[in-house]
């Protein structure tokens, strides 16, 4: 569980990281929608990114986030572009839910689904990222002659 808590917490902090940047030029009045939509979708996005943690350890059980801290770095910093770059090439294509969420759901309810279906795509896709990082390859050691305890 502590790999998808690093993910989400690399996620909420990158994400933060850039609003506030974004905010000192645009206003901040203007960005607090922005910044509450990222905590909901982190919020939102946490069990998914539980579930694809998981079925990574037991598909690639040699590469783990602990003995590697490459793979949550690159999931979590990438989360941010993937996740609200899916949302937003949806808006621009305007991708609407399909007809039977509309029908199941009504408007509303199908909206919110969409939505929460563009996070998980997002976030699955930069989790798989973080585990498809080859591993690390082991750092020869290199002995230098005379060292103490070395006899030569």
């Amino acid at each position: 569980m502590s790999f998808s808590l690093d993910y989400l917490w690399r996620y909420v902090v990158a994400g933060l990281t850039l609003q506030f940047l974004l905010a000192l030029f645009i206003g901040f009045d203007k960005i607090g929608i922005l910044m509450f939509a990222h905590l909901v979708g982190a919020v939102l996005i946490f069990p998914g990114a539980a579930v694809v943690n998981f079925a990574g350890q037991r598909f690639f059980p040699s590469r783990t986030w602990t003995g590697d801290p490459r793979r949550p770095r690159l999931a979590g910093w990438l989360s941010v572009p993937l996740i609200w770059g899916v949302v937003t090439i949806s808006a621009l294509f305007e991708m609407e839910p399909a007809r039977f969420l509309n029908d199941q759901l009504g408007m509303i309810g199908a909206w919110v689904v969409h939505g929460a279906g563009l996070l998980f795509v997002g976030s699955s896709l930069s989790l798989a990222l973080g585990w498809a990082l080859p591993p690390k390859p082991p750092v020869p050691i290199r002995r230098v002659a005379g060292a103490k305890g070395e006899r030569g």
